[in-house]
């Protein structure tokens, strides 16, 4: 992450370091759980799209508010047969350090985050009871329109931001 051009620039940066370093098919699968196997694959596809939007346009701003230079690892200890979780504190400048882990898995050979553990609480495993609840109300379609309007709320919040 580069530090010149203030707030906006890292969170562009941050944005491509979470398209590049996410894997977004497998955390979207995880957060919808068992429905995954009930979806069609066309639905699939799309929800993984919107899914991988939504995240980037949610955590892109806050991970972006922080300087490269306030994250400092901790350790990096075995979750699992495949895992990683390396955490790290990020040092804020009104409060104290925030703890945060990030679950890492090797794929084709590539580090990618499978998952964030911010004071103790699981991101994918948070998303995945708010879309089990709306999947069974309003069924991949409830969730595929409420991730799209989601995503495009914040889409306009960044515009009028970046003003």
């Amino acid at each position: 992450l580069h530090s010149e051009g203030g707030v906006a620039s890292r969170e562009l940066s941050c944005r491509g370091l979470l398209s590049e370093g996410f894997h977004m098919p497998l955390i979207a699968r995880i957060a919808l759980g068992e429905h995954w196997r009930k979806t069609p694959d066309a639905q699939r596809q799309n929800y993984i799209a919107l899914f991988s939007a939504f995240v980037l346009k949610t955590y892109g701003p806050h991970l972006g508010s922080f300087e490269p230079a306030n994250f400092l690892v901790i350790d990096a200890i075995e979750k699992g047969k495949v895992d990683r979780l390396v955490r790290t504190q990020i040092a804020q400048n009104n409060g104290p350090p925030l703890e945060a882990g990030w679950r890492i898995r090797m794929v084709n050979g590539t580090p990618k985050i499978v998952d964030v553990v911010v004071g103790g609480v699981s991101m994918t495993l948070t998303q995945r009871r708010e879309f089990q609840s709306i999947m069974r109300r309003d069924g991949i379609d409830g969730l595929l329109e409420l991730l799209r309007a989601r995503t495009e709320m914040l889409s306009v919040e960044s515009s009028a931001t970046d003003s």
